[in-house]
């Protein structure tokens, strides 16, 4: 199975890792982060054969008369091709949906293509039955999105910059959809919604925050005031809790009027996946790709665990003296096993000799 380099989507984000293992923020901890996703995400593809995120695309397959009789209807088999949707499938002319199922019925995904009996549709072998079928569609295992809030301002289709309402829905290595096209995060900087402390702020932990309107924040976005960072926990009218000095930030005291910003702009691949760039208007809805739980936390745990290794330079253990502990990855096997169980790519067909 050929792995694409997919526009820098991952099953999990950035963040998600750093959560898991609570790492600072630091430019180089970020770039390393990015890197051990891709490999991890290349990792549970290479595992279970197939990939989870949607791609616009032309397909080529090799179709083969096996039982001698090109006049009769047969089916294509998608192997690791898997379709969520086709929007034309072509044998030395287009053959009509009408004329062929998707298969199997529960799909998709869809792993085979099945032409009618009922109908006249072949397909052709072709010059040495040599990419004589194309499939057009869209390609992978699901297109399940979910609610990642609203684009903030008008965007043409050649910026690689966008604003969000909710920073807290998106991470770095998701894969986002406005309209019909799909953006890839890359990554992510704070953003001036011109709101302020309304009340000096001590240097001593304190865990409460006072602004001019709470609710132009959201539970979960990072803000930053001055040089420090803080975690939105929750929302008291215009109180936000937080958790003070965050991804590794030190701790300041804020005067009345400091301005906060908030991590919302995105830098975006543009037109990923085979879809095509276009502009978009302020308000505009967001989702994600609800890559599957399992998928998901397969992913974060393949990284997690290659950091831990890089740490060690590859050894068995981590930690000196009486914190040394080995490095076994019992509980990441598992997490494999169940996840080949429950979404591995398994081959079903039996071609004639």
């Amino acid at each position: 199975m050929i792995i694409k380099s997919r526009d820098g989507m991952t099953y999990a984000s950035v963040e998600d890792v750093k959560d898991a293992l609570d790492i600072l923020e630091t430019a180089r901890a970020e770039s390393q982060i990015k890197r051990v996703l891709r490999s991890a995400t290349d990792s549970v593809e290479g595992l279970l054969k197939r990939r989870f995120y949607p791609e616009t695309r032309t397909q080529l397959f090799d179709w083969y008369n096996e039982l001698g009789a090109t006049d009769l209807p047969w089916t294509l088999w998608l192997d690791s091709n898997e379709v969520i949707s086709v929007s034309e499938l072509n044998s030395d002319g287009v053959i009509s949906p009408s004329d062929y199922y998707l298969k199997p019925d529960d799909g998709p995904p869809y792993t085979r293509i099945e032409l009618k009996a009922s109908t006249s549709a072949t397909f052709d072998p072709g010059t040495a039955d040599q990419s004589s079928v194309s499939v057009a569609g869209v390609f992978g295992y699901a297109d399940e999105q979910e609610p990642a809030g609203d684009l903030f301002d008008s965007v043409n289709s050649s910026v690689t910059s966008i604003d969000v309402t909710d920073g807290s829905l998106v991470g770095i290595g998701n894969l986002l959809k406005i309209g019909t096209e799909r953006m890839v995060v890359t990554g992510r900087s704070f953003k001036d919604i011109t709101e302020t402390i309304t009340a000096d702020v001590s240097l001593a932990s304190t865990t409460t925050i006072p602004v001019g309107a709470g609710g132009d924040f959201n539970e979960g976005e990072l803000i930053l005031i001055g040089g420090e960072r803080m975690l939105i926990t929750d929302i008291a009218g215009n109180n936000l809790i937080v958790k003070r000095g965050w991804d590794g930030s030190a701790l300041e005291a804020h005067t009345n009027g400091a301005t906060v910003y908030v991590s919302r702009t995105l830098t975006v691949v543009r037109g990923a996946l085979g879809s095509t760039a276009a502009a978009h208007t302020d308000g505009d809805d967001i989702t994600r790709l609800a890559v599957p739980p399992l998928i998901h936390d397969l992913t974060i745990a393949e990284a997690m665990a290659q950091l831990l290794q890089e740490r060690t330079a590859y050894a068995r253990t981590i930690g000196k003296g009486d914190q040394e502990s080995e490095v076994r990855g019992v509980g990441l096997a598992d997490l494999r096993d169940r996840a080949v169980k429950a979404y591995g790519l398994r081959k079903t067909k039996a071609r004639a000799a």
